[in-house]
This record gives structure tokens, sequence and C-alpha cells, in this order.
């Protein structure tokens, strides 16, 4: 954004990237205060009126704390989003290329058959 004053929200993604590495959970859980204090400190300067918080929904300590330390500060909502996890969806996208590239190697195989008859 190029004009800050058109800023309308500000994000934060407290959702892990991958399902075994927790730092971002250990930063709410640990340092929550540092986290709400921070949001405020950027919502002031940019004057940003809404904080959206997105947290996965298999954390409830995480959402608890921070809906806790979030408490009176007006513009700060905490979202749950899905969790997802990342290897397994991965393995997925894996499987259904390999079914694909199988699929399309059929296809070119009965098009060279019927080329050559």
């Amino acid at each position: 954004v190029k004009d800050l004053s058109k800023l309308e929200y500000l994000v934060v993604n407290g959702a892990e990237c991958e399902p075994y590495i927790t730092s971002d959970t250990r930063t709410m859980l640990d340092d929550g205060e540092a986290v709400i204090g921070g949001i405020l400190l950027v919502m002031k300067y940019l004057n940003v009126k809404k904080t959206v918080i997105g947290i996965e929904n298999n954390k409830p300590e995480c959402v608890r704390h921070l809906r806790e330390l979030a408490d009176g500060h007006e513009g700060i909502e905490i979202k749950l989003l899905p969790a997802v996890d990342v290897k397994a969806v991965q393995k997925k996208a894996d499987e259904l290329a390999k079914e694909l590239r199988v699929t399309d190697n059929a296809i070119q195989e009965a098009n060279w058959i019927t080329e050559l008859k």
C-alpha cells in the first residue's frame, strides 16, 4: 500500500506453517503481552482501527490467552482458522499429480498407437 492512510486492517498471522513447529504458539503464550502491545503500537502509528489475529482452531490456549489480553482494547479481534496438516495436503497433491501423469501417459500412448495404424 503506497498510501498508508487507506489501510483498514492489520492482519496478524498466528497460524503455524508446519504441524510440529510451535514458535508462534510459544510466543503467544509466553509473550502475549508483547504481541498485543506491538499490535496496539502499529494500530496507533498507522492509524488502523481494526486488527484481526488469526489463530488455528487447535490452539485453544492461545485463543483464550490472547482474548483475555485483548479484552478492553477496541478493534482487536481473534479469528479461528482451520488447522491444516501441510504434509498431508502435500502428500495428496503428489498422489493426484502422479495419477494425472499416468492418465496423460495413457492418453499419449493411445494417440501414438492410433497414429501408427
